[in-house]
């Protein structure tokens, strides 16, 4: 069994540094932290029921937050590249909002909106 796992939990790290490429540091620790551990599973051989439990317990913990961080650092590069791609095209240009045309044009007697002035009509 613990062969088995260590064969899929290498496999696995690979699969996840080649499908997400993992740019921080912690997230590459991670990624070979797993295989890391798939490699010590291979190795290891089959020992006692607790041994290998607490071994395969571990190897999961490591293999789920492996997965965890490298899929947030991949959506959070997704969204960064999404957001510049739309600030190129002009989207969103961040100049300000302009008001409504009534507040600020004048009407046909010259006379701002009262709004506008900041006065209080009557």
């Amino acid at each position: 069994m613990n062969e088995v796992m260590g064969i899929l939990w290498i496999c696995g790290a690979c699969a996840l540094f080649v499908k997400y490429r993992p740019r921080t540091e912690e997230s590459r620790v991670l990624c070979i932290l797993t295989a890391v551990m798939g490699f010590a599973a291979l190795t290891a051989g089959e020992g006692n029921a607790f041994f290998t439990a607490v071994q395969t317990v571990l190897m999961l913990i490591t293999g789920l937050c492996c997965l965890i961080q490298v899929r947030r650092e991949y959506l959070c590069r997704r969204r960064r590249q999404q957001r510049l791609r739309a600030l190129r095209r002009g989207r969103y240009s961040g100049s300000p909002v302009r008001p409504a045309p009534w507040l600020t044009e004048p009407d046909a007697r010259g006379i701002l909106n009262a709004k506008a002035e900041g006065r209080r009509t009557a």
